[in-house]
């Protein structure tokens, strides 16, 4: 029986924007004379589509939110209730250029308590996530691919999602790890991640493991993944 995780198939949650990301970089703003002021407000209009919306504001219940206005940070710890609230914290400074929309690996009680209280006072779950990365994107995808097929093999189909830079994000909910008792299953993180994924790591052939790298800093508190439907 497979564990939960999501069934979407290998590599099929690429959407056009996440292409782009691909094809542009990480700075997205046109250069064309004229126009460099009007096109991220062009592609920030993706965002007052509802549907695009609800999308993002389920990847954000009880997690911490973070947006990136073009170059421009927004706060931190950022929580949002409801989706007047995600709109009005897309739009606030979208003039600044594209949005970029992230949420926290963990889930928390009370995300507005991080900037007083330790996250594992606060942590209530946790996702599984191994960070592919590589300057070869055809290299992160054959690792991604591999370790997928290793989870695959223990039962766990997890989501795959082009991380908006050089690599893919594999996730899964914690909740697939869960053998231990609640307690002992929020405080197995950060360490059981870790000694996941230096298993699954040694399960591939190492002619394919040395083709892309596995970001390991994704594993400490309060780490934030791009929202599947950001920009």
């Amino acid at each position: 029986m497979k564990r939960e995780g999501g069934s979407v198939p290998m590599f099929q949650m690429f959407s056009m924007f996440e292409m782009f990301h691909g094809r542009q970089g990480t700075n997205r703003t046109q250069r064309t004379k004229g126009t460099s002021n009007i096109y991220p407000h062009t592609l920030n209009e993706f965002y007052r589509n509802e549907e695009v919306l609800e999308a993002l504001f389920l990847q954000l219940k009880d997690r911490e939110a973070w947006v990136q206005w073009g170059n421009e940070p927004g706060p931190r710890p950022c929580e949002v209730e409801n989706l007047d609230e995600l709109r009005e914290l897309i739009f606030r400074r979208a003039d600044a250029g594209v949005v970029k929309i992230y949420h926290s690996v963990e889930v928390f009680n009370d995300v507005s308590k991080l900037a007083e209280r330790e996250p594992r006072e606060l942590r209530k779950d946790w996702d599984y996530v191994i960070d592919v990365d590589s300057e070869d994107l055809d290299g992160a995808r054959k690792l991604a691919s591999a370790l997928v097929e290793a989870l695959e093999f223990y039962g766990i189909t997890p989501k795959v999602k082009f991380s908006g830079r050089r690599g893919f994000h594999i996730i899964v909910t914690g909740r697939a790890f869960d053998i231990f008792s609640q307690d002992d299953y929020i405080e197995a993180y950060e360490i059981l991640p870790q000694q996941i994924t230096r298993f699954l790591l040694e399960v591939v052939r190492s002619e394919i493991r040395d083709l892309a790298k596995v970001d390991f800093a994704i594993y400490t508190p309060r780490r934030l993944l791009r929202c599947a439907y950001s920009l």
